[in-house]
């Protein structure tokens, strides 16, 4: 019997939402066996941003950052959000540790190169090593909980997009032999408000239940995806070629009452 290590990645307007907040963890803590969460805190850091005044600016779902916009990142995501998650899981009877990609070396990148687009302090993933760090933490019964920012080695912190980490960490899981060994599916879960991808944004009944590389194309030349689902759907496809079992779009409360959301096919 296969069991499924669950990767979940709770998406911004879930965090800012008191009740959907609180709705999700309950279900989330409800997954039975190894589970981790990755957020990233996107809302609240244009929130804080705007109080202050600063800029924000984003390119095709993707956050530029700047060296303020840096600094803001790691008090909102790491300071702020990811304790608040860690302690009301605790209070759940579900221990959490909260991390990002710097502690341990969990996940190591590179400044992404200026082109087109000069992205600022953003990074992209060069290696991930979770098997180690996960394994010790699920004997303890400790369940992780990332931010989304890693580094370089350099000591450089760096802002990387949480879609993109609950990708990778899923991918690495998905190619660990001991896991395989011992009979575990890795199952990715992007959660956030909507029960799923909708063909109609306004339409919350029009929910597409399979979405394949040609459906997605199709999709994008309607121009019916936003900018915050593209980085899901695109990662979703990376997680599924990278030895991921499933992946689900849709709200994880939804998917555990009724399994409605949206399947990524090949």
């Amino acid at each position: 019997m296969s069991l499924f290590i669950n990767v979940v990645k709770i998406g911004g307007a879930v965090i800012e939402n008191q009740m959907a907040l609180d709705q999700f963890l309950d279900s989330y803590a409800s997954l039975d066996g190894p589970k981790l969460l990755v957020h990233g805190g996107g809302r609240s850091f244009n929130e804080l941003a705007k109080k202050l005044s600063m800029t924000v600016n984003i390119v095709d779902g993707r956050r530029v950052t700047s060296k303020a916009d840096l600094e803001l990142a790691m008090m909102v995501y790491r300071g702020k959000i990811n304790v608040e998650i860690v302690s009301k899981l605790s209070a759940r009877d579900l221990p959490s540790v909260g991390l990002s990609g710097a502690d341990a070396n969990i996940i190591l990148a590179k400044k992404r190169p200026a082109k087109s687009i000069d992205y600022g302090f953003v990074g992209d993933i060069t290696k991930v090593n979770t098997p180690w760090i996960l394994d010790m933490l699920f004997n303890w019964k400790l369940n992780p909980v990332i931010c989304a920012l890693a580094h370089n080695q350099k000591g450089q912190i760096l802002n990387i997009n949480a879609d993109t980490i609950a990708c990778e960490m899923a991918s690495a899981l998905g190619n660990e032999p001991e896991l395989k060994r011992k009979h575990y599916k890795v199952r990715l879960i992007f959660s956030f408000e909507k029960k799923g991808v909708l063909d109609d944004s306004s339409n919350e009944d029009s929910l597409i239940k399979r979405i394949d590389k040609n459906r997605y194309q199709k999709l994008k030349q309607q121009k019916k995806i936003s900018q915050g689902i593209l980085p899901k759907i695109h990662n979703a496809f990376q997680a599924i070629e990278h030895g991921v079992d499933s992946v689900i779009i849709g709200n994880l409360s939804e998917f555990l009452k009724t399994k409605k959301g949206t399947i990524i096919n090949q």
